[in-house]
């Protein structure tokens, strides 16, 4: 129970300083940066459920690329990256696990900095992201660092539209790059873009179509079974993913690995009444978007694979955005106060269960520095 309330007590912390030092404190928001830092940074190897895998291909990794797959197949970026590491900078594979974190960690400040609200949208990370996210899927994390750092150009590409074409040539190239080097789940990305060039089209402003789409994609989760078994069908079509990737389809095919129906309702009714409340000039918005459709795919491809749930996860990030937004920018004060409770409450339950469910091997929390 103990080690239970180390991860509570984070939570506690982030909304005392909410509460007394305000959503965008500078001083608080770059004292949580250091502390979770340290939390990750020195985790020990126990927490988290990757780390065998991933010790067993760093130790046999040399410069020669014959060893970098001997366990598991890694994108060879990232497989070049971990022998370069072993080889020039450290052979200590906490260190390694480390660096992976302070790359995501820096990409993830990338992009909260250019926002207001810092602390809030920090916060809203470790409730819905932060442990689950950072402490497994690090290879994915770590890409999503990565991208981080080039996001910007799809702010540009919103506010600069005598050179979105340059920005957008610039931004789908770096995106190809970071999914066939470092994860492939990067590749969801390039659909953002779409958001920002057709922001004006109907099925982007209004509300009628946005709810419709999200409650509809909750319907196709109680069709998993015929999913099931068109795998073995179209299996073929994702060889390009590898063998890795599609290992994880078949096996998630044959144990029917499922998002839970409950959690999926649970996500559709809270975006629905996101989009409820949204006030209506933002509901073009590219975030937003993106905020919706990571719902709509984590209910169209996580009753179909574990692995294209993680698609659907890259998306998920931008809904820090959202909700830091929709925390003081809703007309009716005595709705923006009930959504500041509801989105806290939300988090709370999806935060707790991932704790007390164990999510990835993260409980107990153990820092090496300690042990």
């Amino acid at each position: 129970m103990f080690v239970m309330i180390i991860y509570f007590l984070l939570i506690v912390l982030f909304l005392l300083a909410l509460k007394f030092c305000g959503k965008d404190s500078r001083i608080c928001y770059g004292v949580f940066v250091v502390f979770l830092t340290f939390l990750a940074f020195f985790r020990a190897k126990s927490v988290g459920l990757d780390n065998s895998i991933y010790s067993m291909n760093f130790k046999n990794s040399t410069m020669n690329p014959l060893t970098w797959s001997a366990y598991t197949e890694f994108e060879p970026g990232f497989a070049w990256f971990t022998a370069f590491f072993k080889t020039y900078i450290s052979n200590n594979y906490l260190s390694y696990m480390g660096t992976l974190f302070l790359v995501y960690m820096i990409g993830v400040n990338n992009i909260i900095k250019r926002f207001e609200s810092k602390l809030l949208c920090l916060f809203f990370w470790v409730l819905f992201l932060f442990y689950t996210q950072s402490f497994n899927i690090m290879r994915q994390s770590f890409a999503l660092g990565v991208y981080f750092l080039y996001f910007p150009l799809l702010i540009k590409m919103e506010e600069c539209e005598r050179k979105r074409n340059k920005y957008l040539i610039m931004y789908l190239g770096l995106v190809l790059l970071t999914t066939f080097y470092l994860h492939r789940s990067i590749i969801i990305m390039a659909i953002i873009p779409v958001f920002i060039y057709f922001k004006n089209r109907k099925i982007f402003n209004n509300k009628k179509y946005l709810l419709g789409i999200l409650l509809a994609s909750y319907v196709l989760v109680f069709i998993n079974s015929l999913l099931y078994k068109l795998i073995p069908y179209i299996i073929g079509y994702f060889n390009f993913l590898g063998d890795r990737y599609v290992g994880y389809i078949v096996t998630s095919s044959d144990a029917e690995v499922t998002i839970s129906k409950l959690s999926s309702l649970m996500n559709v009714i809270f975006a629905m009444y996101v989009v409820k409340i949204c006030p209506q000039e933002k509901i073009n918005n590219y975030l937003f978007q993106t905020y919706v459709l990571s719902i709509v795919l984590s209910n169209l491809l996580g009753s179909f694979s574990d692995l294209f749930l993680r698609i659907a996860l890259n998306l998920s990030f931008f809904e820090l955005f959202v909700y830091s937004y929709l925390w003081s920018n809703i007309k009716s004060r005595k709705e923006m106060l009930r959504f500041r409770y509801f989105v806290v409450l939300y988090g709370l339950i999806i935060f707790v269960k991932a704790i007390v469910k164990n999510f990835g091997d993260i409980v107990p929390y153990v820092n090496q520095l300690f042990v």
